[in-house]
């Protein structure tokens, strides 16, 4: 097993109220792995397994969906996706949707469309 992956594993099965601590940006385990383990799903996976809260935001009102739709890290998408998280709009008033199709992330478009969920397309004047 690789080391990155067996020291998650470790630190989740000793301390499991960790899945859901914070940084200084107010950034969980799952949030940073959204978006620096995109070429490693199975640390993602790994923290998966501890069922972290996938609704929480960061300083700048981005969840783990937000960062997802960012950084084009669509196999994730249908895990993460609540109808909670779905609409929230970030601190410039982005929904993941609308960070999607800004950054031309049109897997993570399809991905989102394909969720059984209620996405908000209006758009206020």
């Amino acid at each position: 097993m690789e080391k990155n992956l067996q020291s998650v594993k470790n630190i989740l099965e000793n301390e499991r109220n960790v899945v859901d601590i914070r940084n200084t940006e107010n950034r969980t385990p799952l949030m940073c792995a959204i978006q620096y383990c995109i070429k490693k799903p199975e640390i993602i996976k790994q923290i998966m397994r501890y069922q972290p809260n996938k609704n929480l935001i960061d300083n700048n009102k981005f969840s783990a969906l937000h960062l997802a739709c960012l950084y084009n890290n669509f196999e994730i998408i249908p895990k993460i996706i609540t109808e909670e998280n779905v609409n929230i709009k970030n601190i410039d008033g982005n929904t993941p949707l609308m960070i999607a199709i800004k950054k031309n992330h049109y897997n993570c478009v399809n991905k989102l469309l394909e969720c059984d969920i209620y996405i908000n397309v209006n758009i206020p004047d």
